[in-house]
C-alpha cells in the first residue's frame, strides 16, 4: 500500500507542477527527496515513515482527486433526443 501511495504522491507532484501549484510541488518535493536521505545515516523504522506520511498523502490525494475529476467528466458533447411527439 506504501508503494501505491509513494506513486500516487509523485504523480502527483507532477500534476500539481502543471496545474501552476509549483511552490507546492517544489515544498513537497523538497520534502520528499531530502527526507530519505535519513534513511542512509539511521536504522529504517516505521517510526520514521509517520512523520513523512503527510507529504505522501497531499500529493497522493491530489492524483486521486483529480483522477476523479476525469473520469466524472463526460465523454462528449450531450447527446440531444429528438422525439416524434412533438406538439
Amino acid at each position: 500500500m506504501r508503494a501505491i501511495l509513494s506513486f500516487a504522491a509523485f504523480i502527483g507532484l507532477a500534476l500539481m507542477w502543471r496545474n501552476g501549484l509549483k511552490l507546492q510541488a517544489a515544498l513537497f518535493g523538497a520534502i520528499l527527496f531530502a527526507y530519505p536521505l535519513l534513511y542512509y545515516i539511521v536504522q529504517y523504522s516505521n517510526r520514521y515513515v509517520a512523520t513523512i506520511l503527510f507529504a505522501i498523502l497531499i500529493p497522493a490525494a491530489f492524483t486521486f482527486a483529480r483522477l476523479a475529476d476525469f473520469l466524472r467528466e463526460p465523454a462528449g458533447p450531450p447527446v440531444e433526443i429528438i422525439s416524434d411527439n412533438a406538439t
